[in-house]
């Protein structure tokens, strides 16, 4: 498995732990850029939010996950205002049937997943 830099690890880790409290159907249950930023205490770099995230590794972590085959996680981060990811998730993942039914799917495969496999292949968090 490639490996990811410290800020995307800690990313995917962060949002692993966030899947037991997220209802697929209730995206108004799913974290925000903000949050995320404020959960582990990352300045913001952007002119957004997201815009930073993204530049914090969300980037790298949905591009990760989808070369290794791995649900498309990084979709459980919205814009507080809307709800919805970033235009980026969709034009990365390209899906072939309703983007939002497809999306939906896709925190579904997440929550059901074995992230513990994954995380255990990373060096322990000190």
């Amino acid at each position: 498995m490639l490996p990811l830099t410290h800020q995307a690890e800690a990313l995917l880790r962060h949002l692993v732990g966030l899947l037991p409290e997220i209802d697929p159907y209730r995206p108004e249950t799913f974290t925000t850029y903000k949050k995320v930023h404020d959960d582990l205490g990352l300045a913001k770099v952007g002119r957004s939010w997201g815009e930073s995230l993204m530049a914090l590794g969300l980037v790298e972590l949905a591009k990760w996950a989808q070369d290794q085959g791995l649900p498309a996680i990084t979709g459980i981060v919205v814009s507080g205002e809307t709800y919805e990811p970033g235009k980026g998730y969709f034009s990365l993942h390209e899906p072939n049937q309703n983007a939002y039914a497809w999306w939906r799917d896709e925190i579904i495969k997440a929550k059901e997943f074995s992230w513990n496999e994954v995380l255990k292949t990373f060096a322990p968090v000190r």
